[in-house]
């Protein structure tokens, strides 16, 4: 995601130096014209960021926010850890496979990578589960925006500050974007 606004906003300031290179600056009395000339770039900037932004979000949350929202919480059990390997890679991937009840049946999810740690770190791992599919589930610790449960069982993120900084990463686009345009 901040790839999807750091991408184009870097591309945008070339383009930005490229057009006052070429004498098509921002200021009293141009031309319609080259007013539409930077209205276009901005448009075509931010169309680009928002459609990858929107893109980028329903492909990797799409799951995983329902999970969040509606999931039932269960307790897993590690089953099995098997070492696998993908052909042309020399790393090593584990393919873990952990048991959870639902509603009184046994069901399994199966999770594969390359840094178990925080997987294998407690005797039970929690995991949420659709309670109209309960085959459908995620692992808290397989998440990665540092999920944790308090206490009380509430779902909260690890580090709740990181949202604010995230967000400086589109203001600060904003602003250099402006600041190309302007300057």
């Amino acid at each position: 995601m901040i790839l999807a606004w750091l991408i184009p906003g870097f591309v945008f300031c070339g383009v930005a130096h490229n057009l006052k290179k070429a004498g098509l600056r921002i200021e009293p009395g141009m031309t319609p014209g080259l007013f539409a000339v930077w209205l276009a770039a901005w448009l075509f900037f931010l169309g680009v960021i928002v459609f990858m932004t929107a893109r980028l979000a329903r492909w990797i949350l799409s799951s995983d926010i329902d999970l969040l929202e509606h999931g039932m919480l269960a307790q897993a059990v590690l089953k099995s850890k098997k070492e696998i390997r993908l052909p042309g890679d020399g790393g090593p991937l584990y393919r873990l496979i952990f048991d959870y009840d639902a509603g009184g049946r046994k069901y399994h999810t199966v999770m594969d990578t390359a840094f178990p740690k925080r997987l294998l770190d407690e005797a039970e791992e929690p995991v949420l589960y659709d309670p109209r599919k309960p085959a459908k589930a995620i692992l808290l610790d397989e998440l990665p925006a540092h999920i944790e449960l308090d206490g009380a069982g509430t779902i909260k993120h690890k580090y709740p500050f990181m949202g604010f900084v995230y967000l400086l990463i589109p203001l600060g686009t904003l602003a250099c974007m402006a600041y190309m345009t302007w300057k």
